[in-house]
């Protein structure tokens, strides 16, 4: 198993942390890790976007109707079907964040999701 080497005063705050919050100090670093990971992942979906977005009317030109897999800023698959895409893209890349879009004119759908509001009952 790896080793993480941190400094002592990482460590205090963690341990401090992981008293106060009654919680391992390895679940509270492999929460935090994985929240700050998630993070990092969405950001770099969000530049893909932004490079499909400007890339739109030369993908439209060479792959209308098509899916596309984005990573780094340039498409690295093309396919008819998007599960057959994700898959080739994941066992060449493995779990890397790319993006997978649709070629298309069309607008996004915008799909919108409510959720009940709790209030509490004097």
């Amino acid at each position: 198993m790896p080793v993480l080497t941190v400094d002592s005063a990482f460590l205090q705050k963690v341990t401090e942390v992981s008293k106060w919050n009654e919680q391992p100090p390895a679940d509270l670093l492999t929460r935090a890790l994985d929240d700050y990971i998630d993070k990092l992942e969405w950001e770099k979906l969000a530049r893909e976007m932004k490079a499909f977005e400007a890339m739109r009317d030369e993908l439209l030109n060479e792959y209308d109707g098509k899916y596309v897999a984005i990573h780094e800023g340039e498409v690295v698959g093309v396919g008819e079907e998007l599960s057959t895409l994700h898959n080739q893209i994941y066992y060449a890349m493995g779990s890397v964040p790319v993006l997978f879009e649709r070629v298309t004119t069309e607008p996004k759908r915008e799909i919108v999701i409510r959720s009940p509001r709790l209030e509490a009952v004097a």
